[in-house]
């Protein structure tokens, strides 16, 4: 038997592949190969609480804003303009996972906005430019 185990969540798009070659004692060969596929992170918890940056950035006038919940958590993701004003809020309950949100900006201005995650004892706060 063998097992094989990553030491850490892993995040990738793609294949693997191993190969095992083994003598028995008349030294006849066995041969096994195991190939596996993955398409994204389907499956794979979070360890931490992230906030990623949004993509693209600058943006015109939509941008994704991806964040990771390592517990089952309430959130809250507010977006601010240069002056602090609350411009946009997103609020919710979601398992453990990843949680992506999309932003049409189409009513703003061009400038700096500031989003701020809220998800249990955890806070952060990015920046994007929103360019029209």
């Amino acid at each position: 038997r063998v097992t094989f185990r990553a030491k850490q969540n892993l995040q990738a798009v793609g294949f693997g592949e191993v190969a095992i070659d083994a003598r028995d004692w008349e030294n006849n060969s066995i041969s096994c190969v195991f190939r596996t596929t993955s398409s994204g992170n389907a499956g794979i918890l979070p360890a931490h609480f992230a906030l990623y940056q949004n993509y693209p950035n600058p943006f015109n006038p939509t941008t994704t804003i991806k964040f990771a919940l390592p517990t089952a958590n309430e959130y809250r993701l507010e977006i601010f303009n240069i002056a602090g004003q609350k411009v946009a809020s997103f609020s919710g309950y979601s398992e453990a996972g990843y949680v992506t949100i999309n932003w049409n900006a189409e009513n703003q201005a061009s400038g700096i906005y500031f989003y701020k995650l809220n998800a249990g004892a955890f806070g952060a706060t990015r920046k994007m430019a929103l360019i029209k």
